[in-house]
């Protein structure tokens, strides 16, 4: 007889054994449960149900992952919108410079150019302000050709002199007063100076004068307005007519009231080259001096505009005082 079982489902008596294979389907259809539930929730990393310990430290250290992936947030790999300064020559537009610096690209200067028309005198030198564009007024460019880009620049560090039509420019040099070699340059030929007009009057040498020195060109007006100007790198002397002594030195920039055809509305300057104290005459370089009886305006063939030496008369002379270059003795 077989014995049975005290346990039952549904109010039925089970054999033992279909009760134990019972108990194997229901924890199964438990475990099926079970894991249904879980796969409902956020994915491990690890693949087990369980949210652990070393889930967090695996969740912490996934935030901080550096490896330059589109979706990390710290990463610096030179693109031009991450927000960081870029050291690979990438822009903010996202393109790079030609140079490859990193730097913005910078638009050069226009480049000089040798003069055209009137002011191309020929090839050589060139001060920048004597025709060419785009260049610096001191600094002496050598040209080749009209309108071209020059083909060197030398910087001149006590300013550019303006030399005749025909004749090269040149830096000026510092601490010379070497009249004689600025008469060689200068005589019998007319000048002016660039910015005066008209020209060949007697400023214009005196201008070049100042300019052949080094010093900053600084008098303007007509020539009586120099008297008593305060001007960079020359001392006034006021002329005393009861002195014979206290005549002018060499370099000079003697300026006049009147006398010998010089009126007074205009005056004159010219450049002292010999004064004896207690003499009756001294001799300067002047232009627009008329030395054949006519007056201050005489046409050239008169010898009224070139540069020349003339000898004056004190007796006839009124003169008001001299600019003293500074470097001269």
């Amino acid at each position: 007889m077989q014995t049975r079982s005290t346990d039952g489902i549904g109010g039925c008596l089970l054999p033992s054994v279909l009760r134990a294979d019972l108990s194997l389907c229901v924890l199964a259809a438990f475990g099926l449960l079970t894991a249904s539930c879980a796969s409902n929730g956020p994915p491990e990393s690890d693949g087990n149900a369980q949210t652990d310990a070393a889930d967090v430290m695996q969740s912490n250290a996934d935030a901080s992952i550096d490896d330059g992936s589109a979706g990390d947030a710290r990463v610096n790999d030179g693109s031009p919108t991450d927000g960081v300064v870029h050291t690979d020559g990438a822009r903010s537009d996202g393109t790079a410079p030609a140079d490859g610096s990193g730097a913005p690209d910078v638009t050069p200067p226009p480049q000089p150019l040798c003069p055209t028309g009137s002011a191309w005198n020929g090839a050589g030198g060139y001060c920048g302000n004597n025709g060419l564009t785009n260049a610096d007024a001191n600094t002496l460019y050598q040209c080749a050709n009209a309108g071209q880009p020059p083909t060197s620049a030398q910087p001149c560090a006590n300013g550019c002199t303006h030399a005749p039509a025909g004749t090269n420019d040149y830096c000026a040099s510092a601490g010379t007063c070497n009249l004689a070699a600025f008469m060689s340059q200068y005589s019998n030929q007319c000048t002016g100076y660039p910015g005066w007009s008209p020209s060949g009057q007697c400023t214009d040498l005196a201008l070049r004068w100042v300019a052949f020195l080094g010093l900053p060109v600084q008098f303007s007006g007509n020539a009586i307005q120099w008297a008593g100007k305060n001007v960079q790198g020359f001392t006034w002397i006021q002329n005393n007519a009861n002195n014979p002594n206290l005549v002018p030195s060499p370099g000079d920039i003697v300026v006049w009231n009147s006398g010998e055809g010089v009126t007074s509305t205009y005056g004159h300057v010219d450049i002292a080259v010999s004064a004896p104290p207690g003499g009756s005459t001294w001799s300067s370089f002047d232009q627009n001096w008329c030395s054949c009886g006519c007056t201050i305006g005489c046409p050239c063939e008169c010898g009224g505009c070139y540069p020349k030496m003339v000898t004056h008369y004190w007796a006839q002379d009124d003169v008001i005082g001299w600019e003293h270059p500074n470097m001269c003795p």
